[in-house]
């Protein structure tokens, strides 16, 4: 009967499409509020979002449960099991790692803020981790086609922003806040927040399993340049040819000609975007109406001509010649952006020595206090005391140790466990592509303060419950990165 009951409610549901969108819908919602208000840097901004969001999920949950009891022919008694009736909970119950450990981390902040006798305004931080495991257990409960249509919209907004990225950089429209020292730092009015975002934007739509979104990477590649971060650009780099290795090696262990001769095409069409994309950033650099129309037209020629040159690569038999000629003019860009922003590439490397002594000094005060850390948001009082040379940061360039001097050891390890164990599970069962963003955010991670911002801890959260749960969805492409649809 239960079964029953349930069918007849998730086929009511299933024909309004809109309705089994909306759990899907508050998530990107909620991604939008936060990215808006510069990521959710300020705890209040996350503690407004929690309320609304948490609100807006029981009103949908509310109007659910009321659809399954009018439901004539529906036994009333199954109407409180109604609730999941269309959502994806096959194996549900054992793909909640990620949720448990928000809320373990979100507990140990609130113990940490505890003994170490801090406001209970303080406590504010745990709330960052409690809506990223909420977050979480929405994302696994949506069906297969939902989270896949989730993951389209996270690349719109990716793209959308890139190109509010341009128009703030390009200072078409005021932005106050847009751009500082020559370097696009909108949404988040701090630029290696922006690149961490727009890396994970390009990774995205590099591995949709759409070409519409495949073509639109451009845009992020370019809002990336924008922001002038050159060691988020070199990781990228390293992730990108992670990623095609691993396709490359997979295609031929399965001997299949067909899947290496669409990586080398793929390959070749993503290169193609990127020297597009250098090219806009170098003329609009220096001449603003020149690289405006440049990027246009650009835009215009990825936009429009991506998939008849990904044609005619894929019907040649010389891929191989064409990646190696792509692969030249790439490698003569980056010369390219090297050489006409020498100083920045100064600055970074400059910027990065720095890192690395405030990351000694922080992991010198972590190991005094391993198990509950210093408090949250305690560094910025403490670091004077340690410091082993002059520099101002009120946060650690290190998420995992800004975690640990926050909440403890436990902490720490939990929240590497979960990036680890997420992106091992997803090579294994080898249905998804999202482990690719998120080895990006695991890695710049260790050279930023990414989830400092609440943004980047739900985006976090939301790609590692994708990486466990989407077994069942198709967000990888059939044939590989290069099929079509």
């Amino acid at each position: 009967m239960a079964d029953s009951s349930r069918g007849k409610v998730s086929a009511h549901l299933s024909r309004s499409l809109w309705f089994s969108r909306i759990p899907a819908a508050f998530l990107l919602v909620l991604l939008v509020c936060l990215m808006v208000f510069q990521g959710g840097f300020f705890q209040e901004s996350t503690a407004c979002a929690l309320v609304i969001y948490c609100v807006s999920c029981a009103i949908y949950l509310s109007v659910r449960f009321v659809l399954a009891w009018k439901n004539k022919g529906v036994d009333k008694r199954q109407a409180p099991a109604l609730l999941l009736a269309g959502c994806d909970i096959k194996g549900v119950f054992g793909k909640f790692a990620i949720p448990i450990g928000a809320f373990a981390i979100a507990l140990l902040f609130m113990v940490s803020t505890f003994v170490h006798g801090l406001p209970i305004y303080d406590l504010i931080q745990s709330l960052t981790w409690a809506l990223a495991g909420i977050a979480g257990i929405s994302c696994i409960f949506l069906d297969s086609k939902n989270k896949a249509w989730m993951v389209d919209g996270i690349v719109w907004i990716g793209v959308i922003s890139s190109v509010v990225g341009f128009a703030a950089f390009s200072e078409a429209v005021f932005i106050p806040g847009g751009f500082h020292a020559g370097r696009l730092q909108f949404f988040f009015q701090y630029a290696n927040a922006a690149e961490a975002w727009f890396a994970v934007s390009v990774l995205l739509c590099m591995t949709n399993r759409k070409a519409s979104l495949r073509r639109l990477a451009f845009f992020p590649i370019t809002a990336l340049l924008f922001t002038q971060s050159m060691g988020s650009i070199c990781m990228l780099v390293v992730v990108v040819a992670v990623f095609f290795s691993i396709e490359l090696l997979n295609a031929r262990r399965m001997k299949d000609q067909a899947g290496s001769a669409s990586v080398y095409r793929d390959v070749s069409m993503f290169v193609f975007q990127v020297i597009l994309a250098t090219l806009s950033f170098l003329f609009l650099k220096y001449d603003l109406l020149f690289g405006a129309m440049m990027y246009l037209s650009a835009a215009i020629c990825c936009v429009s001509l991506y998939m008849r040159i990904s044609t005619l690569i894929n019907k040649t038999r010389k891929q191989k010649t064409i990646f190696i000629v792509a692969f030249v003019f790439c490698l003569i860009a980056a010369v390219l952006f090297v050489v006409f922003d020498y100083s920045r590439v100064i600055q970074s490397l400059s910027t990065f020595a720095e890192r690395v002594v405030q990351a000694k000094d922080a992991l010198f005060l972590f190991g005094q206090n391993l198990f509950l850390g210093i408090g949250p948001d305690q560094w910025q009082h403490r670091y004077f005391e340690i410091r082993s040379e002059e520099y101002i940061s009120t946060q650690v360039h290190n998420a995992y140790l800004q975690l640990g001097l926050d909440a403890g050891v436990f902490a720490l390890l939990i929240f590497m466990a979960m990036f680890v164990f997420s992106i091992i599970k997803s090579l294994l069962d080898g249905n998804t592509y999202v482990w690719v963003p998120t080895l990006f955010l695991f890695l710049h991670s260790f050279v930023d303060f990414d989830m400092s911002f609440s943004f980047f801890v739900i985006l976090s959260c939301l790609l590692m419950s994708l990486c466990l749960t989407s077994c069942n969805a198709r967000i990888r492409p059939e044939g590989g990165v290069s099929g079509h649809s």
